[in-house]
């Protein structure tokens, strides 16, 4: 994956090189027609037959750069992985994929006066070790106030979340119960309580060959399903870590 930085005028942006050739998909479009909550705004453009991915980071700085020679305490750590958890229940309703998003530390970025994170979604990228949720789980812990006995607790109940696979959210209502249980953390979503998840028939120009593309996200699971199982453990777990801060 190739990422480049530009400033055009008074903005900033994040470059991303497309590695997908031919027309956008149902994924990009989705990115570009709508403002998702805790995604970066994205846009895309084309230059020299290239396309490229434009990301509006003006005044954010890189989650890596804000932690450097210093320590995260606990309330920060909570806030960032509330906005993991936000991002989750956002990606689920978008039928988004969290495969497609750079958890990376150098490129999640973060509003330092509220440490609300936003995240770079790139649309049918190519898998990379470098850029997965591991990554972010390790800074946690790597960084975590030694001193402060909960802080390092939280990062490191986290890193073990992650290394079982449990990072992907499921219901919401769970979400909603654990985080009010936190007491200091507003749950996500907190505001969209009446709203459905989207519909992919208010767009008819990108209806076309969802079945094959999205077949996954769509339809109910049986309750015996495994990997639904999977998924709301793993939900309920991210909620669990962040609810015992």
């Amino acid at each position: 994956m190739q990422i480049t930085y530009k400033r055009n005028g008074l903005k900033n942006y994040m470059i991303v090189k497309n590695d997908k050739e031919g027309p956008a998909g149902l994924r990009e479009k989705m990115i570009v027609r709508n403002n998702i909550d805790y995604l970066i705004k994205m846009t895309p453009q084309s230059i020299d037959g290239i396309s490229y991915f434009y990301y509006d980071i003006q005044g954010r700085v890189n989650l890596e750069a804000l932690f450097t020679g210093r320590h995260i305490t606990k309330s920060e750590i909570s806030a960032i992985l509330a906005g993991v958890s936000g991002l989750l229940s956002e990606l689920q309703r978008y039928l988004l994929s969290p495969d497609e998003v750079l958890f990376s530390p150098s490129e999640i970025w973060i509003l330092p006066d509220t440490l609300t994170p936003a995240f770079v979604y790139v649309p049918d990228m190519i898998p990379d070790e470098k850029y997965n949720i591991r990554s972010l789980a390790d800074f946690l812990a790597e960084h975590a106030d030694g001193s402060d006995r909960d802080a390092a607790a939280l990062a490191y109940g986290y890193l073990e979340m992650v290394e079982n696979g449990c990072i992907m959210p499921e219901i919401h209502d769970a979400d909603r119960m654990l985080f009010e249980r936190a007491g200091s953390i507003t749950p996500p979503g907190s505001m969209r309580d009446e709203e459905p998840p989207v519909d992919p028939d208010d767009h008819w120009d990108i209806k076309e060959g969802i079945a094959d593309e999205m077949k996954p996200f769509f339809g109910k699971a049986e309750k015996t399903n495994t990997a639904l199982d999977k998924k709301k453990t793993a939900y309920i777990s991210l909620s669990l870590v962040i609810a015992a801060a």
